[in-house]
């Protein structure tokens, strides 16, 4: 048995089959601080194998989607899922004997796993302390209305549960010994600069190099600049998470970038910022650092956000295209103008066509993220939104526009618009995508849901490649389900509901 640790920190299924920062992020913090950790991605073990299996889409299904599947995870997926924890815990004991296993739920993707993984921890490691963290604990179990960390605690499935970001707080938590639900301080521009590099080299990179996925084609790393967000949109829960808006310098960004590609020849990174240009000055700053010290070497990308000719001029996006900028995805949300700006993004046709055109002159990728159904959206909106695909058309089959429109609008619990008695907006508890609104009732669902499909069916008509990231028949298949419930769930306007279990063994 190798030296024992004082804790492994994991990736929780299910995620996609790249490198999960966290754990390597989180293991460096720790030992820089004398706490022994060690970063694991449990979760590209688990693809490698389940994603194999015949029940795989099953599994992608329900995680995704909780209730609102009408039926149970299949026994013999339980089955293996509970050989394949014993198998890989009883193999981490040996090589690490961890007095505590962290477990890094990344989004609510991940928590039906972590329920199965929390209970094999306990069964086979019952002397190992159970530490959670990540977004996924932090939100509302929809058939509960609590968060997912208090679920997790009174269930005995966790001994130390962290909320909020940790990386400045995490080794003294640690050597404190703390237990029950932590709520971190918010961190500061110096927390943000203090933190060391990810230890990437307790990673066998190549591994996500040999996975056969649309999603990854290659291996890369992740980076970040910033905390929060600029803007305050209606539907967007982040500030709810990061009231303030903070961020690195951007020489030590850079410096970040430039060692782990001579450290590992890995030449693609991924920014994990809500928006990487959130700070002009500071992006640009970074730009110019690539430019110079590796200048057309490196390929990243990562959520951006439109701005106009005043704040990023031509120049801008050259300098970007230098420092080796493959691809921007940007919430553009809508092409009308109006909506928009009742979301909060700020964004005129102006300064939408501006940028775009500037990115593709420099043949930086664009990854639309669009929304259909937003409550103040009328038909002439929507209209308005297959136009602009429609101008843009000629682009469609370059590769260099991309369009993804997930499903319809969903009414986040903690975001803005929940809160903003203007809309008149009812959730649902069955659904974030069933609310209604007593201002605007004529957006039903079922409109919203055919305005999905006609978007759909344009987008293909016109050549443009769907969003990578996100599976269309899944999608697909989601409106189709939740279409099903809602017909058959009606009843003097209003949907009951009914709680469909997840799993059943």
């Amino acid at each position: 048995m190798n030296k024992s640790l004082d804790i492994v920190i994991l990736s929780v299924p299910i995620t996609n089959p790249v490198p999960a920062v966290a754990p390597v992020l989180l293991s460096a913090c720790l030992n820089e601080k004398g706490v022994t950790a060690k970063g694991v991605d449990f979760s590209v073990e688990f693809y490698k194998i389940f994603s194999k299996k015949y029940y795989w889409n099953d599994v992608q299904s329900l995680f995704t989607m909780g209730h609102l599947k009408e039926k149970t995870l299949p026994r013999r997926a339980v089955i293996d899922f509970l050989k394949f924890n014993k198998k890989f815990l009883l193999e981490l004991k040996k090589d690490y004997n961890p007095a505590a296993i962290g477990l890094s739920i990344f989004t609510t993707i991940s928590v039906n796993y972590s329920y199965i993984l929390s209970y094999s921890i306990r069964k086979y490691l019952p002397s190992v302390k159970i530490i959670m963290g990540g977004k996924g604990v932090e939100l509302k179990d929809a058939t509960t209305q609590k968060l997912h960390a208090e679920n997790f605690y009174n269930n005995g499935l966790a001994d130390l549960i962290v909320l909020g970001d940790c990386e400045h707080v995490i080794a003294d938590v640690f050597k404190n010994d703390t237990y029950g639900i932590y709520i971190s301080p918010e961190q500061t521009v110096e927390d943000l600069d203090a933190r060391p590099l990810p230890k990437w080299d307790e990673y066998d990179l190549n591994q996500y190099k040999e996975i056969k996925n649309v999603l990854l084609e290659k291996p890369y790393m992740v980076v970040n600049s910033s905390k929060g967000c600029i803007r305050k949109c209606t539907f967007c829960d982040v500030q709810e998470f990061w009231p303030n808006y903070i961020y690195r310098s951007p020489e030590k960004v850079a410096e970040e970038i430039i060692t782990a590609y001579k450290k590992t020849e890995i030449d693609k990174f991924v920014f994990s910022d809500n928006l990487m240009n959130g700070s002009v000055t500071n992006y640009r700053k970074l730009n110019e650092i690539l430019s110079k010290e590796i200048p057309n070497t490196i390929e990243y990308g990562g959520y951006a956000i439109f701005r106009n000719k005043k704040y990023m001029p031509a120049e801008d996006f050259e300098l970007a295209k230098r420092a080796g900028c493959g691809w921007w995805s940007i919430g553009v949300e809508s092409g009308s103008e109006k909506v928009r700006f009742d979301m909060g993004k700020k964004i005129t046709d102006e300064d939408l066509n501006w940028s775009i055109d500037n990115l593709l002159k420099n043949k930086i990728r664009q990854k639309w993220l669009m929304i259909v159904g937003y409550p103040t959206e009328t038909e002439q909106d929507f209209l308005l939104t297959l136009e602009l695909m429609k101008k843009y058309a000629d682009y469609a089959s370059t590769g260099l526009i991309e369009i993804s429109c997930n499903g319809t609008f969903m009414a986040l619990m903690n975001s803005p618009i929940m809160k903003n008695t203007d809309y008149g907006l009812i959730n649902n508890p069955q659904s974030d995508k069933f609310w209604t609104s007593t201002k605007y009732p004529n957006n039903t669902f079922p409109i919203r849901a055919d305005r999905w499909r006609r978007f759909i069916k344009l987008q293909t008509e016109l050549g443009y490649d769907w969003n990578k990231v996100i599976d269309i028949n899944r999608q697909t298949d989601e409106i189709d389900i939740l279409e099903k419930i809602y017909f058959e769930n009606i009843n003097n306007n209003e949907i009951k509901t009914k709680i469909i279990p997840i799993i059943e063994i």
